[in-house]
Formats: C-alpha cells, structure tokens, sequence
C-alpha cells in the first residue's frame, strides 16, 4: 500500500557526513526497509523496535525544491 511508505520519521544528515553514517548503521545490523528512489540521498531503515526512519542528505528546503522541479507521479 503506498501510504504505507509515507509514515515514517526524517532525519537530516550533511551530505558529507551520510554516507558514513550509513556504512555505521549498516555495520550495526540495521535493516533497510526501502530504497530510495527519491531525489537527493536517502537511507530508509528500521529502529531496533520496527519504527520506519529515513536519514536524508539535506534539509526540507532542499527537498521541496527538488520536489518542485520533479514532483511524485
């Protein structure tokens, strides 16, 4: 279900700093949920309980933007 995928909490991450937290996240055992397909850097996992968490390179400006320039079909 679609609406399924849009429940879940953000975080913001520096684009510099992202892709080794994630690598540490990884490491850890934690569990991807879904893959990114949005614009901008994503990484959607679960918390040790199952809560949905997504860690974003950027910051909400950056993604409204990129959602005005390529909007969700």
């Amino acid at each position: 279900m679609a609406g399924e995928d849009v429940t879940h909490i953000a975080f913001s991450i520096s684009e510099l700093e992202c892709d080794r937290f994630v690598v540490q996240l990884k490491s850890s055992g934690i569990r991807e949920w879904k893959s990114n397909t949005s614009k901008g850097k994503s990484f959607y996992f679960l918390d040790p309980v199952g809560h949905k968490l997504e860690l974003h390179a950027g910051n909400l400006a950056s993604r409204m933007t990129a959602l005005t320039q390529h909007p969700y079909s």
